[in-house]
């Protein structure tokens, strides 16, 4: 099982974002920029999406950063520099990124949660699990918050706590295949075969080829050694 990814950024989104940006620099904060800082900042806010798209991170990287150097307290491409630096594996910069974003949107669920990605990623769970709590406390039914944590006990072995945060997500969100999975691999290993079984198996009857049930029907019918 891996961690819920980010969602992809579409042309629409980017268009979306770099409007977002000109109008509002930081959350709540009018830059008063000139027209010609303007104009650099939509291009670079259009070449960084353009680079994305075709794979050229660096690139991507390079002109996000050149609009910080223009506007050092830019909402937006703070946030967007931490997200390329997640998607190319430098995680320390990109929770540093992640930081520095939520400095500048105190009262922002997003850029919380997304530092949530490089911490796991990094095993650092133990952060990433102090995020989910935080949020959770406020906002029970967050759907990330509440994935995260699940995968996160998960991967520590806690098998347990796993079963039951997934069983409080798959409350929630009846329909989402990874949380009935997530479940089913906790119990599975808790022992409690019969149930992870079933719950496998009703994976099967929605996607009759969803390769993580078909591995745990085979392992329940491989005797676990003691």
């Amino acid at each position: 099982m891996k961690p819920i990814n980010h969602p992809p950024h579409t042309a629409v989104l980017a268009a979306t974002l770099v409007t977002l940006s000109l109008l509002l620099g930081s959350i709540g904060v009018a830059h008063a920029t000139a027209p010609n800082t303007n104009a650099q900042i939509t291009s670079l806010f259009e070449s960084s999406y353009a680079h994305e798209g075709a794979g050229r991170l660096d690139k991507a990287l390079n002109a996000t950063l050149k609009v910080l150097r223009l506007v050092p307290d830019h909402y937006v491409a703070t946030y967007r520099a931490a997200w390329i630096y997640y998607s190319q594996g430098r995680f320390n910069d990109a929770v540093q990124y992640y930081q520095k974003a939520a400095a500048l949107a105190p009262n922002a669920l997003e850029p919380r949660l997304a530092m949530m990605l490089p911490l796991m990623a990094s095993a650092r769970f133990d952060e990433a699990a102090a995020i989910a709590h935080a949020v959770l406390k406020t906002n029970p039914a967050n759907y990330l918050a509440g994935s995260r944590l699940a995968y996160i006990y998960f991967s520590l072995g806690r098998f347990s706590e796993a079963e039951a945060a997934y069983a409080r997500v798959l409350a929630l969100y009846p329909s989402d295949l990874e949380m009935m999975l997530g479940l089913a691999w906790s119990q599975t290993q808790l022992g409690k075969t019969a149930e992870a079984r079933a719950r496998f198996a009703y994976v099967l009857t929605l996607q009759s080829n969803n390769a993580s049930a078909q591995a745990g029907i085979d392992a329940l019918r491989t005797p676990r050694r003691r």
